[in-house]
């Protein structure tokens, strides 16, 4: 599947982008598309990071409300 993208860069970006890809031989759309899926990539793993860490945290919170339980029955 192909796609048109029309994109502004700033100056800098753009001789940043154009020097990459004279230096590997690649396209600059090329190279856009690869830091586009890097970027998707990267969101993706944080999503996961994000969930990881919620559902550590309610397993962490249902650890000490039972530790809380097993000290208020031994009183």
């Amino acid at each position: 599947m192909s796609v048109k993208l029309s994109i502004s860069l700033d100056n800098e970006l753009a001789e940043l982008i154009k020097k990459e890809a004279q230096k590997t031989g690649r396209s600059v759309s090329e190279l856009i598309a690869d830091a586009i899926k890097a970027y998707r990539k990267l969101k993706r793993v944080q999503a996961y990071a994000r969930f990881a860490k919620s559902k550590v945290a309610k397993e962490l919170s249902a650890f000490e409300k039972a530790q809380f339980e097993v000290a208020k029955s031994l009183e």
